[in-house]
């Protein structure tokens, strides 16, 4: 069986090939709210607390854990943004963990999905962010856009249409 768009709307989807089976997990998009669905790891920053306070402001998010490390250093906070789940680290040198900030930029670009992508662009600019290009109808049946958070990291917003 093979997986099509409009199973992705689905709560489930399932991909069959002859070797294995697995499982799509579901895209369905809140009609009631512009925060986006998407997995993802997690995002090195510098200063967690500015990037929780950030991503609450700008995404809605909620801190459902922290660990922090005897030095002060939070080594894995998670935060759930409209039932997704992304989690956090401060840069830590010893580690390897270097924020985009650090970096030059970020090489990395986070697309995600949402009802409205010019409120959820205008919160997220309002919190602190920066469009890095203008959220609007592209002529390719979406009104996409890029902003980049204050910690360097790069939100593609996207709205079917």
């Amino acid at each position: 069986m093979a997986w099509t768009p409009a199973q992705s709307r689905s709560t489930t989807a399932t991909t069959a090939t002859t070797a294995t089976a697995r499982t799509r997990p579901s895209r369905t998009i809140c009609l009631n709210s512009p925060a986006p669905h998407w997995r993802a790891s997690g995002l090195i920053v510098s200063g967690v607390d500015a990037a929780v306070a950030y991503y609450e402001s700008a995404l809605g998010a909620v801190e459902t854990f922290r660990h922090t490390e005897p030095s002060g250093s939070v080594a894995h906070c998670v935060l759930t943004i409209d039932g997704n789940e992304i989690s956090l680290a401060d840069r830590n040198d010893d580690y390897g963990l270097v924020d985009a900030r650090h970096l030059g930029g970020s090489p990395v670009l986070i697309k995600i999905i949402v009802v409205d992508a010019i409120a959820l662009g205008e919160r997220m600019v309002a919190s602190g962010g920066e469009v890095v290009v203008k959220i609007e109808d592209h002529g390719y049946s979406k009104i996409e856009g890029r902003v980049r958070d204050p910690f360097g990291h790069l939100w593609v917003l996207s709205q079917d249409i």
